[in-house]
């Protein structure tokens, strides 16, 4: 692309140095030059850092990063969202609501998923919890994202693909969550939609799922995810043990249509 330098040179196909921690999503209802949107996650700026408040909780935030194409982006300068969402935040429009509405990483004694809806994407309400782990749950359980996409032809099925964390297996693997009107989810299952790869798959650590759901031209479903043989303490291992083994790759989940889950007698 040719865009920016990196090294030297701009032999590259970078978009953005930005800290995306986020989904990009094509907004039909916004104007041409701000055609793409997503969020960047940094710190509050220095005016708006409360004095002697050093915490992680308190400094970060969501700015608004906006693209006429995808691949020449600008940041927004105010932040949209004073919260600390760290891990994928997915922002859509709905055209059912006629709203922007985004699905955001919260904490609540834990990692939850926490939402907020707006008619101006300069300008967001704070993000109200809608997922926290419950007595259903097992008690090392956090929600670590949450994949909000819509059913592919019917935007009034609103649907989540939370990553789940278990802490005491210290692997990641995906469930199902729905809503009719996009405010209120509720489980599928507690089970996997999406189960961890056999041991020596490039998937059996863990996996995110991410949007969107898509109809292939086969007439079947498929969910794109990032999985990993890595357990998600020994991602984080590998940055520093550069030798440490680990096989991670794009996948795709995939259903017949109309097929996500039932119940089998």
């Amino acid at each position: 692309l040719g865009i920016h330098s990196f090294e030297g040179s701009k032999d590259n196909n970078i978009v953005s140095f930005a800290h995306f921690i986020a989904a990009v999503f094509r907004d039909e209802n916004g104007s041409p030059e701000e055609r793409y949107k997503s969020f960047e996650f940094a710190k509050l700026p220095p005016e708006e850092l409360a004095e002697g408040n050093s915490g992680n909780f308190h400094t970060y935030c969501l700015y608004g990063l906006v693209s006429p194409d995808g691949y020449h982006w600008k940041s927004l300068k105010t932040p949209l969202v004073r919260h600390f969402c760290d891990t994928q935040n997915v922002g859509a429009w709905d055209p059912l609501l006629k709203k922007y509405v985004g699905y955001f990483r919260d904490h609540q004694n834990g990692r939850a998923i926490s939402r907020s809806e707006t008619e101006d994407f300069n300008s967001w309400p704070h993000p109200q919890p809608i997922l926290v782990p419950g007595p259903e749950d097992g008690a090392d359980d956090d929600y670590y994202s949450n994949c909000y996409t819509t059913y592919p032809g019917n935007p009034s099925l609103r649907l989540l693909f939370p990553a789940i964390y278990h802490q005491s297996s210290d692997r990641v693997d995906v469930r199902l969550a729905l809503s009719n009107e996009g405010r209120a989810f509720s489980w599928v299952s507690h089970k996997p939609i999406i189960e961890l790869g056999a041991s020596g798959q490039f998937d059996s650590g863990s996996i995110y799922a991410s949007p969107d759901l898509i109809r292939r031209s086969d007439g079947k479903l498929a969910l794109p995810y990032v999985g990993s043989s890595s357990t998600h303490n020994e991602a984080f291992f590998i940055g520093f043990y550069k030798s440490y083994p680990s096989d991670s790759r794009f996948g795709w989940a995939v259903w017949e249509d109309g097929r996500l889950a039932g119940i089998e007698a």
